[in-house]
C-alpha cells in the first residue's frame, strides 16, 4: 500500500529534500480513515469527471467527506489508467505511477479543505506534489484562494478579463455542454491551487533562499501542475461516488496482526489497516438494460452516465447499453455544440 510506503519514507533523502513533507504526510495518514479504491471506482470516477459541470455543481453541496482526515489510494498503472496516461502524455518520459493517493484534510463542515497528492513508481519510489488543491463545495461558498488567480489580478487585469479567461479555458471540454458561463466561473471558483500544508517548512525555506516561491509560468509550476493534472477532478468524482446511494460498498481490511508482530520484531513499521471500496453496478445495470416496454423495444444504444438528485440524496447512473440488439444498433458519438 502507498500509505505504508509513505510512512517508511520518513527521514529518507526525499523527505529531507522536502524538509519533512513526507513525514508530515505520514503523521496525517496515521490518523486518517484510509480507503483502497478498486479500478472500477477509478474508471467510473473518470466518467463522472467528464460529466456536466452543471450536474456536478448541483450534487456537490449534498456531499461530504466522511472524516477530518481521509486517505484514498488506488492503482495508478491499471490497464485503463495506463492507456489514458499514454495517450495524454505521448511525449512524457515518466511512466504511469504504480500507486496514486490523496490526503484530504477537511474542516468541520467536511465540504471545505485541501487535497495533497502523492504517488509511487516501482523504480523511483515515493513522490508528492507541493501544490495542493484547496476546495469549498458548500452552497454559496466564497471563492477559494488560488495562486493563478492572484497572479492574474496582480497583473492589473480586470475581473471581467479573468471571467473571460476561465470561460475560454473551459471551451472544448465535454463537461461544458449544458453549462452556462456562470456555471463555469462558479465551478472554477470552488477550487484553487496553493502550497500544501505538508510542504509548509519546505516552502518557507524556499522563500528564505530565493525571496519568493515559483509562480505560474515557471518551470517548477509547470512540473507541479502536470504531476496532478486531472487528479483533483478524479478526487472530486470519488467524493460524489462515495456519497451516491446506489453505487459503492465497503469491506474492512484490518492490518494482519501476525505479520505486524513479525515486522515489529524485525524493527519495521507495522502495516496499516484500510477499507476496500468497491463499485456495485452489475445488478442495476442488468435490470435497466433489460427493462420491458417501449425502452426494451428500442434498438440497442448507449446511455450516458448522469446524476439524479432526489430528496433522499445523490444517485449516479453509470453508462449502460439499453435496447434489443435484434432490432439493430445505434452507433454514434457525442458532439459538443459550438
Amino acid at each position: 500500500m502507498l500509505a505504508d510506503e509513505i510512512l517508511a519514507a520518513a527521514n529518507s533523502p526525499a523527505d529531507r529534500i522536502y524538509m519533512g513533507a513526507l513525514s508530515a504526510l505520514g503523521i496525517a495518514i496515521r490518523q486518517a480513515k484510509r480507503f483502497d479504491l478498486t479500478p472500477g471506482i477509478i474508471v467510473t470516477a473518470n466518467t463522472i469527471s467528464a460529466s456536466s459541470f452543471a450536474a456536478q455543481l448541483r450534487a456537490l453541496p449534498l456531499c461530504r467527506f466522511p472524516f477530518e482526515f481521509t486517505w484514498m489510494e488506488w492503482p495508478g498503472a491499471d490497464p485503463v489508467y495506463d492507456d489514458a496516461y499514454r495517450v495524454d502524455n505521448a511525449t512524457a518520459a515518466a511512466p504511469a505511477p504504480h500507486r496514486m493517493g490523496v490526503l484530504i484534510h477537511a474542516d468541520e463542515s467536511r465540504q471545505k479543505g485541501s487535497m495533497t497528492f502523492a504517488w509511487s513508481h516501482r523504480r523511483d519510489g515515493i513522490n508528492a506534489c507541493p501544490l495542493a488543491c484547496f476546495f469549498d463545495w458548500r452552497a454559496e461558498a466564497p471563492e477559494v484562494d488560488d495562486v493563478s488567480r492572484s497572479f492574474f489580478r496582480q497583473s492589473g487585469r480586470s475581473e471581467d478579463e479573468l471571467r473571460q479567461q476561465i470561460v475560454a479555458q473551459s471551451q472544448g471540454l465535454p463537461q461544458v455542454k449544458g453549462s452556462s458561463e456562470a456555471d463555469l466561473v462558479d465551478e472554477r471558483s470552488r477550487f484553487g491551487f496553493n502550497i500544501s500544508p505538508a510542504f509548509k517548512f519546505w516552502a518557507e525555506a524556499l522563500v528564505r533562499r530565493h525571496g519568493a516561491l515559483p509562480g505560474p509560468g515557471s518551470p517548477e509550476w509547470q512540473m507541479w501542475t502536470s504531476d496532478i493534472r486531472g487528479e483533483p477532478g478524479v478526487a472530486r468524482s470519488i467524493l460524489l461516488l462515495l456519497n451516491s446511494k446506489n453505487l459503492t460498498h465497503s469491506e474492512e481490511s484490518p492490518a494482519p496482526e501476525r505479520l505486524n508482530r513479525q515486522r515489529t520484531k524485525a524493527g519495521k513499521l507495522p502495516l496499516l489497516g484500510h477499507t476496500k471500496i468497491r463499485i456495485k453496478l452489475s445488478r442495476a445495470l442488468q435490470r435497466r438494460a433489460g427493462e420491458e416496454g417501449q425502452r426494451g423495444a428500442a434498438r440497442l444504444h448507449a446511455v450516458r452516465g448522469h446524476f439524479k438528485i432526489r430528496a433522499s440524496g445523490v444517485y449516479w447512473w453509470s453508462d449502460f447499453m439499453r435496447g434489443d440488439p435484434a432490432r439493430g444498433a445505434v452507433h454514434g458519438t457525442y458532439k459538443i455544440d459550438d
